[in-house]
């Protein structure tokens, strides 16, 4: 679900964004507001009046949800009867995180 925002709408899109992380990462560095900003604007075409604080709860919401993602796809590929066993030999507080 999305956030509801509030301010001045962005002068970059989410697809910029995850071009601009994905840059930031294929250099070896780690992706900030700053280092997507810096890419985004020498690579993307982006405005360099962009706030790099904005950027950056943006970055780490983006990033968030890849690795939530990820791990999604990575659970969904196990057999069934691996998730279950985990289900049931875990603790609870471990378990919801199978899930």
């Amino acid at each position: 679900m999305a956030e509801k925002r509030t301010g001045r709408p962005p002068k970059y899109t989410e697809a910029q964004v995850m071009e601009g992380v994905e840059l930031v990462e294929r250099d070896g560095n780690v992706p900030t507001g700053d280092s997507v900003k810096k890419v985004m604007c020498a690579h993307l075409g982006v405005a360099g009046g962009i706030n790099a604080q904005s950027l950056d709860k943006e970055v780490e919401r983006l990033l968030a949800e890849r690795d939530r993602i990820r791990r999604d796809r990575r659970i969904a590929a196990l057999p069934n009867s691996t998730t279950e066993a985990a289900r049931h030999d875990l603790p609870p507080a471990k378990s919801l995180m199978m899930m």
